[in-house]
């Protein structure tokens, strides 16, 4: 499972509220002078690898991680034939896991409860 999560630095660098300043912090430089750094720090280089089951989670509102993060993801594990499931929230920002409304709070959780039960049991 992933939620509301980084997958492509690349276009987090330019898409995001602090991506241009996250991503040198975390990466170093940006993505014309270390693209090696950030193609390998970029989840989505290693899509072709994942098996398990994923679920990803986001909000329609995070300006932090936007919604291309989780599109990006999804598409390519579908793409390559792994299971996944992608739930979007029309409600809520980033931060919408822990200072949400408790009814889309509680829904996450059981989103992700079903999921796991659906695995795991």
């Amino acid at each position: 499972m992933r939620a509301r999560s980084i997958c492509n630095w690349t276009s987090f660098f330019g898409t995001s509220d602090i991506g241009f300043h996250f991503g040198p912090d975390q990466i170093g430089g940006d993505p014309w002078s270390n693209p090696k750094s950030y193609t390998e720090k970029s989840p989505l280089t290693y899509a072709k690898n994942v098996i398990t089951p994923t679920m990803l989670i986001h909000s329609y509102n995070d300006n932090r991680c936007w919604i291309d993060q989780s599109i990006q993801m999804y598409t390519a594990l579908r793409y390559l034939g792994v299971e996944t499931k992608f739930i979007l929230y029309t409600k809520g920002s980033h931060s919408f896991r822990n200072l949400g409304r408790p009814t889309i709070r509680k829904h996450r959780l059981h989103d992700m409860i079903d999921w796991f039960n659906s695995y795991l049991k």
